[in-house]
């Protein structure tokens, strides 16, 4: 099979809420995995902005985008904290 054909039954696979078991997670859930999977990332740095630092230099464009993930995630709950105090 060629490899345009497998990662479109890949990205089919990846899109079916059958086969994606994040896609059945509450938005609360997943937020504390990811918390959990920075906590390890930061161990394993020292802290979280040194991870991304690291991330963000690398060659590797998945590490890069890991940072950039990171970082939004970041900013996306730190938003909602400010909006949660706010009320």
């Amino acid at each position: 099979m060629r490899i345009k054909a497998i990662e479109a039954r890949i990205a089919r696979l990846e899109a079916s809420q059958r086969y994606n078991a994040r896609a059945r997670m509450s938005h609360e859930h997943l937020d504390r995995q990811l918390l959990a999977g920075m906590k390890e990332i930061a161990a394993d740095h020292g802290s979280i902005g040194a991870a991304v630092t690291a991330m963000e230099a690398s060659p590797d464009p998945i590490d890069q985008e890991l940072a950039r993930e990171i970082t939004s995630f970041i900013e996306q709950q730190r938003i909602e904290r400010e909006r949660r105090a706010a009320h």
